[in-house]
């Protein structure tokens, strides 16, 4: 590990500023890490529960409120905290100050500068809107983080539109799940069958 630290030490200066580093990276990839539990796995977890305790139509509406307090809560969080654990207001600053002259920036990836540049091109009517409905369907939590005017903004779901995508995100992911799990339990079922004719 000091070993490590020495090189990032002549990268970045010196073995104080690389340990400074070295904190920060532990400090985002637990902040990261912790949403990801409560957002993805807590989801995972209770869904099938809710699935196999209610029928279907039940089933979806609790999957869905149960859904709307996990991702509220955590969003309340993460404004609380007001640290940007996925480098989301970091992406939406860059895509705002974007003067529309270069596509690559030494204080980005090639990537990222790629991104925001089909983005910006895109405009307002394609831009921001294919992003939005990529994250749809993805991650109500996130959703609501793109959607959000301006960057390191900190303001809960400050709009009626910002609110209807959130349930729409949602209902969405939970229409998915759904789906995803019906599909399983059906090939758990042919799997079933196979072994029963074959032994």
């Amino acid at each position: 590990m000091k070993k490590i630290l020495s090189k990032l030490g002549i990268l970045f200066g010196s073995l104080k500023e690389a340990e400074s580093i070295k904190i920060k990276v532990s400090r985002f990839f637990l902040g990261f890490l912790f949403f990801q539990i409560i957002n993805k796995l807590g989801i995972l977890l209770i869904n099938p529960l809710i699935i196999f305790l209610f029928e279907t139509k039940t089933a979806i509406i609790v999957m869905i409120v149960v859904s709307f307090i996990i991702r509220y809560i955590l969003i309340k969080i993460y404004d609380n905290q007001k640290i940007d654990w996925f480098g989301l207001e970091k992406f939406k600053q860059w895509y705002k100050q974007w003067d529309g002259t270069s596509l690559i920036d030494e204080n980005r990836t090639r990537m990222i500068s790629i991104m925001i540049f089909i983005l910006k091109k895109g405009g307002k009517y394609f831009g921001k809107p294919l992003l939005i409905l990529v994250f749809i369907p993805y991650d109500p939590f996130l959703t609501v983080i793109i959607q959000r005017k301006g960057f390191n903004a900190w303001n809960n779901i400050p709009s009626l539109t910002t609110f209807l995508l959130f349930i729409l995100s949602v209902t969405t992911c939970s229409f998915i799940y759904l789906g995803i799990f019906d599909i399983l339990v059906w090939l758990w079922e042919i799997i079933k069958n196979i072994f029963y004719y074959l032994f």
